[in-house]
């Protein structure tokens, strides 16, 4: 140790506290959505009646379905959200996902019948 003063003290670099959780983001919901996924579509929360509040639900219930974590679900809603690109005039972010999230379901019913038709 040359250059260090003799009464200088070696430190020892302790480990940082680590704060992942498993929980993801964040697990507070609000009418049974969670509050991230309102800030993902920079909506306020309880802001949205009725229809649109069962659009952003069917969005965030389809983006949460084969994940584990409020961020693998945000991260799915991105990645669909730049296949489908920006939505157009009056469209809100969650419409474009809606439209699409309820076609997809549509589709795997359509496979559901179409297998149970096969099994006959």
């Amino acid at each position: 140790m040359s250059g260090l003063a003799k009464s200088a003290a070696p430190t020892v670099a302790t480990p940082a506290p680590s704060h992942v959780t498993t929980q993801g983001i964040s697990s507070t919901t609000w009418d049974d959505i969670p509050v991230d996924i309102y800030r993902f579509f920079g909506e306020q929360i309880g802001n949205l009646e009725g229809r649109e509040k069962d659009k952003v639900k069917s969005v965030s219930e389809w983006a949460f379905d084969g994940v584990e974590t409020t961020g693998d679900a945000m991260i799915k809603l991105r990645n669909l959200e730049m296949k489908l690109g920006s939505p157009s005039g009056n469209e809100k972010r969650y419409d474009r996902l809606f439209n699409w999230v309820k076609m997809d379901r549509q589709i795997q019913d359509m496979r559901k019948r179409q297998e149970a038709l096969r099994r006959i």
